[in-house]
């Protein structure tokens, strides 16, 4: 009796899997899936100097343009003049106090030296003379040129550096004589507030992570047993429930079906991460919701 059961068993199977095949390894019932929803791709929003949040004009969930201000924040006296410091001009004007110097120097010694020519031209100079006022004369040029060179790294160096600082500011112009207190911070992309940490009065470190914005591609992330993996290909449809829309659906497309299962250990069945993308639906949902999928027939 054992050996009939047996032989019906693996009779079943092997019609199982014809059936299979023949549909193009999908089973030919709907499939249930669990999953939790999550966002493609997100990035948080940080403060690039100490400070106190002063004011939040967008919050969790709301929809967001790229560059929009999403909250303020108050540098701290010290952050501020840390940027006043970065922007200091000290180096360059002493520079530059050293080129006028040197600009006298040469007219003089130019002046000199045009004076010996036509002495020497006379006869009342000596050519040695000459060419020892025409030796200083180079030196000076060659000084002069080692100090442009360094006025003009100066300058660039400021300029990078002031132009650094707009980008830490959120775009506000900057100067040493005029640092603002005030600081925007500013959404990377168009999308969604999917993480709000910060409110008036948050007193802020430096890089706190005050928002994280994604973008309004909703996936939903299902662990798929060995199983059922085989019946699943790239482009299947079905539809999702989510707790905060109930009594309605939403079509889902299966857009990542990884190779690699998540689990290939010899004591636990192998699993695979399949991602559904929440088709055509300008809609907010939390991550981490768990929902259920079911594919089309």
């Amino acid at each position: 009796m054992p050996r009939r059961t047996t032989s019906i068993r693996l009779v079943l199977g092997c019609l199982l899997w014809a059936a299979l095949a023949a549909s193009g390894g999908r089973p030919a019932w709907g499939m249930e899936l669990e999953g939790k929803t999550a966002y493609v791709w997100s990035a948080y929003v940080r403060n690039a100097y100490a400070g106190t949040c002063s004011k939040v004009l967008r919050k969790y969930g709301e929809t967001v343009e790229k560059d929009e201000v999403l909250a303020w924040y108050r540098l701290d006296p010290e952050a501020r003049d840390s940027v006043a410091q970065a922007l200091d001009e000290g180096a360059l004007r002493a520079k530059r106090a050293e080129a006028r110097v040197l600009d006298a120097r040469l007219d003089e010694s130019r002046l000199r030296l045009g004076r010996l020519r036509e002495a020497v031209s006379a006869g009342v100079a000596s050519a040695a003379a000459l060419e020892e006022d025409d030796a200083e004369l180079g030196l000076l040029e060659i000084q002069r040129g080692v100090v442009e060179d360094e006025m003009r790294d100066l300058t660039s160096r400021l300029a990078e550096e002031r132009a650094r600082l707009r980008d830490e500011l959120g775009g506000v112009a900057v100067s040493r004589g005029n640092v603002p207190w005030e600081i925007p911070l500013r959404s990377p992309e168009a999308g969604v507030v999917a993480e709000q940490k910060i409110a008036p009065g948050t007193k802020l470190d430096k890089k706190t992570d005050c928002f994280r914005v994604a973008r309004k591609s909703l996936y939903v992330k299902c662990r798929v047993h060995a199983e059922d993996y085989a019946g699943l290909k790239v482009g299947d449809t079905g539809t999702v429930s989510i707790p905060q829309y109930p009594g309605k659906v939403f079509s889902v497309v299966l857009s990542i079906l990884p190779l690699v299962p998540v689990d290939k250990s010899l004591t636990a069945l192998s699993e695979y991460e399949a991602s559904f993308l929440v088709q055509g639906e300008d809609l907010f949902v939390s991550e981490g919701v768990r929902v259920k999928v079911v594919l089309d027939k």
